[in-house]
């Protein structure tokens, strides 16, 4: 059904890693370590800064792939991989896209889906 979308990339967005938004996010996961959340503790660490909770990424826009039209029920997303260097930092500005490596179809005990 969507065999034609693998290799496909969206095109590049650029993400700002915003204060406000890394605190309300470590807030609603449930983890406010001050080196997310408290200014001082962030300027006296390694960084020199906040870092956002290594989840944090998930609130990016990954851009689109226009060709692709994903169904709006049925659909289970299956995996997503980020790829960390180091934390990421209050402030900066982070690149990202979306591209389609695989895909497949399972089978559930009510059989497949028809979109």
């Amino acid at each position: 059904m969507f065999n034609e979308s693998i290799g496909k990339r969206s095109n590049p967005v650029k993400n700002i890693v915003e204060r406000g938004a890394v605190k309300k996010f470590a807030l609603s996961i449930g983890d406010p370590h001050p080196i997310f959340i408290d200014e001082e503790t962030g300027r006296q660490s390694r960084y020199g800064t906040n870092i956002a909770p290594p989840t944090f990424p998930r609130v990016f826009d990954f851009g689109k792939i226009e060709s692709l039209n994903l169904p709006n029920k049925g659909l289970i997303h299956g995996e997503q991989i980020y790829r960390y260097n180091r934390p990421l930092k209050v402030g900066e500005e982070i690149t990202c896209y979306t591209e389609v490596k695989d895909y497949y179809e399972k089978k559930g005990n009510k059989g497949k889906w028809d979109f």
